[in-house]
């Protein structure tokens, strides 16, 4: 099965097990290995704080691929929330 992303690329992240991490952009650092539940695991850092699901709090964090939506255009998102809080 080939990888939907690779080191390097930016995403955001749809899901996490608690849901603190649910919208942050993080940049995918390295895979880690297969989970017998979520598939491939990324490391992925953050510019913000990131908690695992452990209590840890950091700028790295595994997230399984299908919680990682890769952003093929990272200035689109960044544009995208600066026009979200402008309006409001």
């Amino acid at each position: 099965m080939m990888a939907k992303i690779k080191p390097g690329d930016q995403a955001e992240v749809i899901n996490s097990v608690d849901g603190a991490a649910i919208g942050q952009i993080v940049t995918v650092i390295s895979y880690e290995g297969e989970h017998s539940q979520h598939g491939r695991i990324w490391r992925c850092q953050s510019q913000q704080t990131l908690v695992t699901e452990f209590g840890g709090v950091g700028n790295t964090a595994d997230f399984a691929e299908d919680w990682l939506l890769k952003i093929d255009d990272p200035q689109t998102i960044i544009d995208e929330f600066m026009d979200l809080t402008v309006e409001s």
